[in-house]
């Protein structure tokens, strides 16, 4: 979690959604400092003020999870269907289990949040979301880089894989729809 006092904003990353490039940006540009863990949730007992501007990054489903499955060293990375079976047990940090049995990547700050950024237009949304404090805007570095893909987007890389297409569509599905995604 990252925070900027003076103009009452707070940055909340999210896995595998450029959360470093964006708290590497606002640290070097602006001044903000880490509170906690990179990947910290705001404290319970320390409520916001009701101005505070509290920022989280979404990032496309399938995206996401090619993202995942694609930082494993090549040399240790398992087959897919081995992979997402221990996705849930190998990311318990990150997902939540809903009673329906779907997974939500993104259930410990959007709850907080009150402004999304899609990494999809990362770069655009974060500069929108300074100007609202009259903060200059920022350059996004390339920073964590999944490799392995080959530079493939993350369509054909389940076009190779439809099992693992229609694995994500299952599991996420509920939070899918409800973030305005759609394939």
């Amino acid at each position: 979690m990252y925070l900027l006092k003076s103009h009452e904003m707070v940055f909340l990353a999210q896995p595998r959604t450029g959360s470093r490039a964006v708290a590497q940006a606002l640290s070097a540009q602006h001044g903000f400092v880490q509170v906690g863990t990179h990947h910290g949730v705001w404290p319970e007992d320390e409520p916001p003020s009701p101005d505070t501007i509290i920022i989280s990054a979404v990032r496309n489903h399938r995206d996401t999870i090619a993202s995942w499955y694609f930082k494993q060293p090549s040399n240790r990375r398992k087959p897919w269907d081995a992979w997402l079976r221990f996705f849930p047990v190998q990311h318990q940090r990150y997902v939540k289990r809903l009673p329906n049995g779907q997974l939500e990547l993104y259930w410990n700050h959007l709850p907080g949040s009150t402004h999304v950024l899609r990494y999809e237009a990362l770069q655009e949304d974060l500069n929108c979301m300074l100007a609202l404090r009259e903060l200059g805007p920022v350059e996004l570095p390339v920073v964590g880089a999944s490799e392995g893909r080959g530079g493939r987007g993350y369509r054909a890389v389940f076009e190779e894989r439809p099992e693992a297409r229609d694995w994500v569509a299952r599991t996420f599905g509920d939070e899918i729809a409800r973030l305005g995604y759609s394939y």
